[in-house]
């Protein structure tokens, strides 16, 4: 194992899942100052991976994604520069995100894959360290948020580390899913304990995506797991909790200690539960969005009207007059880019998800499940975030969802309870 490729992506890992570029911009105002050292690190990783002339593995699904994901670039770019001429310093500062994007994933499927084989799970427990301490952060940022020269707009939501409470929220998920993950690959009771930190987190964020994406984590936990007793507990703690929510009403919280935003978010995940009722009030107006995505869409189908175009929509504005995105990265590939490029993406984490869903049925390896949950995280998340595909903790996690599903160096490590391999 080379020491200084494992310790140049140890870095990166901070930087990314800590959001390095973020906290230092809300803090001081300074933006992406991380940067000068993420840059340098992708290069260095890059260079020492091609002069070390080790075998890079990646398995063609991966590459179906990466693949995708370029194809998006190319053809969002195109229709920038030819068919809606809205080719600007946005367009500039978004193609460099989804460029590092590609190159990130790149460099963690290669990394994990091939440097990483026999210490994988301990990556994963460092993983593991670095999130519990970010979810942390995400109710404590209710307080320190005064010392913040730009914190999030929201004063009443949880943001920890992030911008956006919302992907506060997402990462708590990933979080959760990754402590199941280790408690069910090595039984120690430390990593079922610890995932009371990601659930607060989750809470604390009051983001209705994520409060639903760790309760369908949970619910598939139960169900793939094959452990009915949790799965009932799951169902009855649900539907009391959801039924407390009904009954009490927005009033109802906000008497007992809740504000009003909290109030009214807490019961519009109920109203979605209880009654399905998907619209401009329960989705806090993200379906108007929707449909003014859709619209851009229909006017350009084939290679859409450009990169930028739904990730700031100029004639839909908020509160403070700041252009809205659209919130849901499919109709952003579709409105940006067409056809082709959400159709390859989309294919790519379907199959990633269903066949790591089959392949537990088939060994009941938890590794398999673990990369399933990170596949079913991102497809929902995609349905309420634009920016997923350019934030680079999203594709860390979908690069260790690919090298866990279909990487098969190294990987007989996992079927140990314990770790017997060498730690960093």
């Amino acid at each position: 194992m080379d020491k200084t490729i494992a310790s140049l992506y140890l870095c990166l890992t901070f930087l990314f899942m800590l959001n390095a570029n973020g906290l230092v911009y809300m803090a001081f105002g300074i933006p992406q100052i991380a940067s000068v050292f993420i840059y340098p690190i992708l290069i260095s990783i890059l260079v020492l991976l091609v002069t070390r002339k080790k075998k890079m593995i990646m398995h063609p699904t991966s590459i179906v994604f990466v693949f995708g994901l370029i194809t998006y670039v190319v053809i969002s770019i195109f229709s920038s520069v030819f068919v809606s001429h809205s080719a600007n310093v946005t367009t500039l500062n978004l193609l460099l995100s989804y460029l590092s994007s590609v190159i990130v994933f790149f460099l963690f499927v290669i990394g994990l894959s091939s440097y990483f084989p026999f210490q994988l799970l301990a990556y994963l427990r460092i993983l593991a360290i670095i999130l519990v301490f970010a979810c942390i952060l995400v109710p404590l940022s209710l307080i320190y948020r005064q010392y913040l020269m730009f914190p999030p707009l929201e004063i009443t939501r949880g943001f920890g580390l992030f911008a956006n409470p919302n992907e506060a929220g997402v990462v708590s998920c990933f979080t959760i899913a990754l402590l199941l993950f280790l408690y069910r690959q090595t039984k120690e009771i430390r990593f079922i304990v610890s995932i009371i930190v990601p659930i607060i987190g989750v809470l604390a964020s009051f983001s209705k995506t994520a409060i639903f994406i760790m309760g369908i984590i949970f619910i598939a936990y139960s169900v793939l797991g094959k452990s009915k007793y949790s799965f009932i507990l799951i169902v009855i703690s649900s539907i009391t909790v959801t039924s407390f929510l009904i009954n009490m009403n927005v009033d109802g919280l906000v008497n007992i200690g809740f504000t009003s935003l909290q109030a009214q978010r807490l019961n519009q995940v109920a109203e979605i539960i209880f009654t399905g009722q998907i619209n401009a009030t329960t989705t806090t107006s993200r379906t108007l969005l929707w449909e003014f995505g859709f619209n851009e869409f229909v006017s350009s189908p084939y290679i859409g009207q450009g990169m930028g175009m739904l990730h700031k929509m100029d004639y839909i504005t908020d509160a403070l007059g700041n252009p809205q995105g659209v919130h849901n990265m499919y109709l952003m590939l579709l409105g940006e880019s067409g056809t082709v490029p959400i159709f390859i993406i989309l294919t790519s984490l379907i199959y990633g998800f269903s066949s790591s869903a089959v392949k537990f049925f088939d060994t009941q390896e938890p590794k398999f499940l673990f990369a399933a949950m990170i596949f079913l995280i991102v497809i929902i998340d995609g349905m309420a975030s634009h920016h997923l595909l350019s934030i680079k903790y999203n594709i860390i996690f979908l690069a260790i969802a690919y090298v866990l599903r279909f990487s098969s160096q190294g990987f007989s490590c996992f079927n140990n309870k314990r770790i017997s391999f060498e730690r960093f």
